[in-house]
């Protein structure tokens, strides 16, 4: 078998394996699935080690040992400081690289010594006309084959790997709060979400644009009238999903910054920011809050609560905030939360 095929066959099933498209672990299992044929100076790794390959092949048979459970044992053992000491999956990628890179020749016309010192030889399958001849026909098609299974894998696997990308498909609501925590940071995200409202059980099927995550489980939405909803399971959810399905809408940029308020008029920091998916969060104590009066309203998300004195924000935008909190005074730390869509 050509040593492309090896790498190719130790790439593609380390990665379905692994369930990595890391690109230094599958280049340790392709270099990994070289070192069986150290055993004659013919082949690259040979040429490349010639001193240890001259002398393998004065001794031993070619696929012999080296294409052996036996060497897989002492590969095994003589690599366990990576295990321990630098990174397990780099162990597991070349354990496994070495151990496929030997097992591919058990398909070959020869098969190998896979149990040396034993003499018998590991030959699948039995009928001798299905074996594969090196450099035929069915091994170059072995070898696309290997090299889309390879591709399609890491691309999988670069994203989540294949359950994530089923259960997006099938617009899990788990996977989709998920994947908004992954991009919320990247990009100006949408949910079209399918479901029912809490409140009045009605169905929903709506798009939303994405706010923040608020839990694992949690999702803050607005519609295109700035009001916030609550995607979840928990009691203070408005909406209950059945299916959410997160769309990219735009690269964004998210800025951040703490500001402390130190008995100022909350209504002129408002002023100061810009208006458009610009967020608040914190919590504010209010100087004279006892004709403050902010009504809960069950229908959607309260972004503005009252507790006693203070004041609870929860991405709350600037201009709810100046129209309830004007000309109030208060105290406390805030987040502005950004989103500049480019």
């Amino acid at each position: 078998m050509m040593a492309l095929t090896h790498a190719a066959f130790s790439v593609a099933l380390t990665s379905v394996t692994l369930g990595t498209g890391n690109p230094i672990v599958l280049a340790i299992s392709a270099i990994a699935s070289q070192l069986p044929d150290v055993d004659t100076s013919k082949s690259h790794i040979g040429r490349i080690l010639f001193p240890i390959s001259n002398f393998l092949e004065n001794r031993f048979a070619h696929r012999s040992i080296s294409h052996s459970f036996l060497a897989t044992g002492i590969v095994t053992f003589i690599s366990l400081p990576l295990l321990f000491f630098i990174n397990g999956i780099y162990w597991q990628a070349l354990v496994l690289g070495y151990f496929l890179g030997w097992f591919a020749d058990v398909f070959t016309k020869s098969g190998v010594a896979a149990f040396y010192p034993s003499k018998a030889r590991l030959v699948i399958p039995g009928n001798p006309r299905l074996r594969l001849s090196t450099g035929s026909n069915i091994e170059l098609f072995l070898l696309i084959l290997l090299t889309a299974i390879a591709i399609v894998s890491i691309n999988l696997n670069l994203n989540g790997g294949l359950i994530k990308q089923f259960d997006r498909v099938l617009g899990m609501p788990s996977t989709a709060i998920e994947t908004v925590n992954e991009e919320i940071s990247q990009y100006l995200l949408e949910v079209e979400v399918k479901g029912y409202d809490r409140i009045n059980t009605k169905k929903i099927d709506r798009t939303y644009e994405v706010v923040k995550p608020i839990s694992e489980n949690e999702l803050l939405v607005k519609d295109e009238g700035d009001t916030f909803y609550l995607i979840g399971n928990s009691q203070a959810s408005q909406i209950v999903p059945d299916r959410i399905k997160v769309n990219k809408i735009a690269s964004a940029s998210v800025f951040t910054r703490d500001v402390y308020l130190d008995l100022r008029e909350i209504g002129s920091i408002m002023q100061q920011l810009p208006e458009q998916r610009v967020y608040i969060s914190g919590t504010l104590e209010i100087s004279d809050p006892e004709d403050l009066d902010i009504p809960v309203n069950l229908n959607q998300f309260d972004t503005i609560s009252k507790v006693g004195s203070q004041v609870k924000l929860t991405a709350a935008p600037p201009k709810l905030i100046s129209q309830k909190l004007g000309n109030y005074y208060g105290t406390g730390n805030i987040i502005i939360r950004a989103i500049d869509v480019q």
